[in-house]
């Protein structure tokens, strides 16, 4: 069975994942109906799965032993068309699965870069990222991507530091989710045309060095394998595996006693 959780202290029994905040960000942000946080309990009223769902993504933060078939059906009902979690067994057997690095920063020497510029919930702010970035970057609306960051700006539960020249800014690293003592940074991004120039390293470092001094002990971010030595040198190791399952047609289980 999938009901939805409405008390932050049901989210407990999935504070260990590294995807917690994620999850924990549902509760903040709403931009369609079914967006919230899930949980899935069997017969017995245990608890196999932990999950949120916010537009379009699913995000896993615990499962064991869950009712796939179920959750297939609840993710299709909803149009969700990504799987995030740090359990293979968690991405649908219909969706084209990749595999990411899971870093956590471990480093201890952090200069702060004064000449970063860290983004606010201001509509200036908003207007000078999105005549920058608003055509590069694979989101469906940057308004509501800029909107619902900014509100967790204002709230301290997110974070954005970019560079840049005389024109327009150039790079940027974000963490849109942030909670308690974990975040994640999940936005990292430099024009083309300016790579190759340490302005994504410097952003990285700045944002870096801002959570630590908010006290943030849990720093993650996921990768590809071409930029794990890039954040290595940062002072980020690898701890574990993200798996993303993007989901182009739902194809249900069959189960075995059918």
């Amino acid at each position: 069975m999938i009901s939805e959780i409405t008390d932050i202290n049901d989210l407990s029994g999935g504070k260990a994942s590294p995807l917690y905040p994620r999850v924990f960000s549902a509760f903040e942000t709403r931009v369609s109906p079914f967006d919230g946080v899930y949980k899935q309990t069997d017969r017995d009223k245990n608890q196999t799965a932990i999950f949120s769902c916010a537009e379009g993504h699913c995000t896993f933060i615990f499962s064991l032993n869950t009712d796939k078939e179920e959750l297939e059906s609840f993710f299709k009902f909803g149009g969700i068309s990504s799987v995030t979690s740090c359990n293979r067994s968690d991405i649908p057997k219909s969706a084209e699965c990749g595999e990411f690095h899971l870093m956590k920063f471990c480093g201890t020497a952090l200069n702060e870069d004064a000449e970063m510029l860290k983004a606010s919930d201001k509509s200036e702010v908003y207007k000078e990222l999105f005549s920058s970035f608003g055509d590069y970057l694979n989101i469906s609306d940057f308004s509501v991507f800029y909107c619902e960051l900014a509100s967790k700006i204002s709230k301290n539960q997110a974070a954005f530091f970019y560079v840049r020249d005389k024109n327009a800014p150039l790079s940027f690293a974000a963490a849109p989710n942030i909670c308690e003592n974990s975040a994640i940074i999940s936005g990292v991004f430099t024009k083309e045309d300016f790579r190759g120039h340490n302005y994504a390293s410097r952003c990285v470092s700045a944002l870096t060095f801002e959570l630590k001094k908010r006290g943030i002990g849990n720093i993650f971010l996921w990768c590809d394998t071409a930029t794990v030595g890039f954040y290595e040198k940062l002072g980020y190791k690898e701890v574990s595996k993200i798996f993303i399952g993007r989901v182009k047609e739902w194809i249900f289980l069959i189960s075995a006693t059918a």
